[in-house]
């Protein structure tokens, strides 16, 4: 009993620790969409730094146009760059049309 406790404990844990859920990746969508850059910027920065594709992809796009950051090319197109490597959709499509 004190097995599956614990392996359910550790699920749980990995489960809230992996960053932007596909739930928080719509809503930064949402905010984008809607202009709404800091809430973007508060619900992806820390998962960004974690390395979480989602929120790269959303940390470059800020980047790349100013938005509630400073604005710096060569950030944005890194972030972009890494969430591309994950296979994140927008993030290839960005750098498809891009180039």
């Amino acid at each position: 009993m004190k097995k599956l406790i614990f392996s359910i404990f550790s699920l749980s844990l990995l489960i809230t620790s992996t960053g932007v859920h596909a739930g928080n990746c719509e809503e930064a969508a949402y905010y984008y969409k809607n202009k709404k850059y800091s809430l973007v910027k508060s619900l992806v920065w820390a998962d960004a730094l974690k390395g979480n594709a989602c929120a790269e992809y959303y940390m470059g796009l800020l980047y790349l146009e100013g938005k509630a950051v400073k604005r710096d090319k060569k950030k944005g197109f890194n972030y972009i760059k890494q969430a591309s490597m994950k296979g994140n959709k927008n993030a290839l499509n960005f750098l498809k049309n891009t180039h």
